[in-house]
């Protein structure tokens, strides 16, 4: 393969480097490299988080974050302290010739190991193939599972790994040690390739792009793990093993984690996918020595359909097995369920890589057996939002008159894709477009642009808004004087954090994923966004009751099939939809 390629010629060239400058040399330089590489992995995560904090993880840059946040800091730190060592030591040592080459050559090997160890780990952290220059250290098998399936000829990345776990319990300890945090630090970056689109979708996520509601666990040391992988979805039982393709013991459990995922989450599609290789959970067996393990959800709890909030269980069963989210929902809840040997027990979980803690005193919900747990999932209870102050995290807070009845285009309310103008093609710019679809893009027109559009050729016009099969866009027309509109209604200057909404019959809400903005009979702002909602009012072009030059559509994602119930902002109900209105595409 051609990462042992790499690896060797890493190891062989700084070892013949090294041989010919000698052993003394050739030592102080594996000093630098031990040390350089200690800083990058104590760096490591808070610069990953500070740079995903400021990123976006569905772009270019946010993908590579883990893989730069080690390579770098290891590169500028052996520098530093490659000036500083030859700085201190301007004369070299002389030893007698096999000394120097024998002692040369060593060090310099083992300085290679490391940086190649360091080099492998973190490439393989970019967004690349699953199979990245023909190394998978880690695989799904065909019953789904994740099971360890290849290694280098000459393990760098395993050496590496192995000396600074080693060193992070020892000489080098912290209370914060690599060893307990990732005890299987060589294959993540193969688990976080295991995405759809071969390794192509995102690979990332900021921490603060969901939160951990509620914990429960299922079963126990008196139940039978295999009456635990059937469930009322699929009676059969599921065919579960480790990562050693060992099963798992009596007495296991399954732990379960319900996340909600913010809009920032999303993939560039506007859902939120997930594999089984993309989220682990890390336990601990406490004792004299502490014992660490990793295990992988066997199934994803989440919402089947988007007519009513319906439910299932859906198992990791088999290869290239990602479970997508439904509907137009600003947030999407998610469970994943994790099988737990007897002894041990959680202590971080990893979305994407991101790491959670979680704390002994957040006590678990009890399931007694699996029809149990399957009832709180069909009926959507176990899905329920915690109270303040009960949630594994809280990065992100929950937000908080009747009318006659009116038809849809009184309200000024369209449910289409359609803009209702055309771009030509070519003068997108900055806007992505697919075909005649718009996907994501902010872009202001000159209007009399958008009007030489709409005698363009059919093939030449950018006239919808990309949809999905599971969703419906609805655009609102919020402009001063028409019903809907906010203006002269709430007040925005006593509290501009909050957020416009739609809201369907089973209390469901949808943000804003953009808008169309009009003024001075000039200008045209186009803002599609469906990753970043505009979930602050401050967040929409502010619209002025004395002004007559402006107009603003807000166009929402929402499931399709759900019935409308009420359009809010903040905590005043704009309008009430007598009946509900039904989310059919016009």
């Amino acid at each position: 393969m051609i990462v042992s390629g790499i690896a060797l010629a890493i190891v062989a060239l700084l070892g013949w480097v090294w041989l010919a400058r000698g052993f003394f040399s050739a030592f102080l330089n594996l000093i630098c490299c031990i040390a350089a590489g200690a800083i990058a992995f104590a760096v490591w995560e808070p610069i990953a988080y500070l740079v995903l904090g400021k990123l976006n993880g569905n772009d270019a840059w946010g993908s590579a974050t883990w893989a730069f946040s080690l390579a770098l800091p290891f590169a500028v730190s052996m520098a530093i302290l490659r000036a500083i060592v030859d700085k201190c030591t301007p004369a070299n040592v002389k030893f007698d010739a096999v000394t120097n080459a024998v002692g040369g050559g060593v060090c310099g090997a083992m300085s290679g190991i490391i940086t190649a160890g360091i080099l492998i780990i973190s490439m393989g952290f970019l967004r690349v193939d699953r199979d990245f220059l023909g190394y998978t250290p880690i695989e799904q098998q065909a019953n789904g599972t994740l099971q360890v399936e290849s290694s280098l000829m000459f393990p760098v990345d395993k050496m590496t790994a192995g000396l600074y776990k080693f060193v992070s319990n020892g000489t080098l300890a912290s209370a914060d040690p690599l060893a307990r945090w990732y005890p299987d630090l060589v294959y993540v970056p193969g688990t976080m390739r295991i995405s759809y689109g071969d390794g192509k979708a995102r690979n990332t996520i900021n921490i603060k792009d969901f939160d951990v509601w509620t914990r429960f666990t299922v079963g126990g040391k008196d139940t039978q793990f295999r009456d635990l992988l059937a469930d009322e979805w699929n009676r059969q039982p599921q065919d579960v093993k480790d990562t050693e393709g060992e099963a798992f013991p009596s007495g296991t459990r399954l732990e379960g984690f319900v996340l909600n995922f913010q809009p920032s989450a999303r993939e560039r599609s506007g859902s939120v996918v997930i594999g089984n290789g993309q989220v682990r959970l890390l336990l601990e067996k406490a004792g004299e020595e502490p014992e660490y393990k990793t295990v992988y959800p066997i199934t994803i709890l989440s919402q089947a359909a988007t007519e009513k909030r319906m439910y299932a269980r859906f198992r990791f069963d088999a290869p290239e097995t990602f479970i997508s989210s439904v509907g137009g929902a600003s947030e999407t809840q998610m469970g994943f369920e994790f099988p737990v040997p007897p002894g041990y027990e959680p202590i971080a979980l990893y979305v994407k890589n991101s790491r959670v803690a979680i704390p002994a005193d957040k006590k678990p919900t009890v399931f007694a057996s699996a029809a149990e747990r399957d009832q709180a999932v069909d009926g959507g209870a176990i899905f329920r939002e915690p109270s303040e102050g009960s949630s594994i995290t809280e990065h992100n807070k929950p937000r908080g008159a009747a009318n006659a009845q009116i038809s849809e285009d009184e309200l000024g309310v369209r449910i289409t894709a359609q803009m209702g103008f055309v771009i030509q093609s070519g003068i997108e710019r900055s806007m992505r477009v697919d075909g005649s679809n718009v996907v994501e893009g902010h872009e202001i027109y000159e209007k009399s642009l958008i009007a030489k559009g709409s005698g363009a050729p059919k093939e030449l016009r950018i006239e919808k808004y990309q949809t999905k099969p599971d969703i419906v866009i609805v655009q609102i027309d919020v402009t001063n004087g028409q019903p809907l509109s906010w203006v002269g209604k709430v007040s925005i200057a006593s509290n501009s954090q909050m957020a416009a909404q739609l809201v369907d019959t089973d209390g469901q809400a949808y943000e804003p994923i953009g808008y169309v903005y009009e003024e001075h009979e000039r200008h045209i702002t186009v803002h599609f966004n469906r990753s970043q909602p505009l979930r602050n009012i401050t967040d929409i072009p502010m619209l002025s009751q004395t002004r007559q030059d402006q107009k603003l559509k807000l166009i929402f994602d929402v499931s399709k099939g759900v019935k409308l119930a009420q359009f809010r902002v903040g905590s005043t109900t704009l309008h009430t939809f007598k009946p509900p209105m039904p989310t059919v595409d016009r």
